[in-house]
């Protein structure tokens, strides 16, 4: 009995298997270690931070990220979350420099 090109017997062939499988190693092959070893690099939707310097670029597959920041990065727009801390941590700091020296007035 001859079988068909394209038979699910002649797929499973493991010659063909082993061919595949060794011409598309170099092409799928990371080790789990060289994913995210770059700490200093932060992906978001729009490119990827380098944390060090500041300087955002393109996405690139060969820096391995697997995760995202799902909000645009842009430059010199300020975090409404941080903001309000840094305000309040101010705040905070001025009144207790206030009451330590005396001039805070009672409430």
């Amino acid at each position: 009995m001859t079988q068909s090109p394209g038979s699910p017997t002649q797929c499973l062939n493991s010659q063909r298997l082993s061919s595949a499988t060794r011409e598309a190693e170099p092409m799928l092959a990371v080790l789990p270690q060289e994913l995210d070893a770059n700490p200093h690099l932060l992906n978001f939707r729009n490119g990827t931070l380098d944390l060090r310097t500041l300087n955002f670029s393109a996405h690139s597959q060969a820096q391995l990220i697997t995760k995202i920041v799902h909000h645009d990065y842009n430059r010199g727009e300020l975090c409404p979350t941080y903001l309000h801390s840094w305000n309040a941590f101010w705040v905070r700091w001025f009144h207790s420099c206030r009451r330590r020296s005396g001039t805070a007035s009672p409430a």
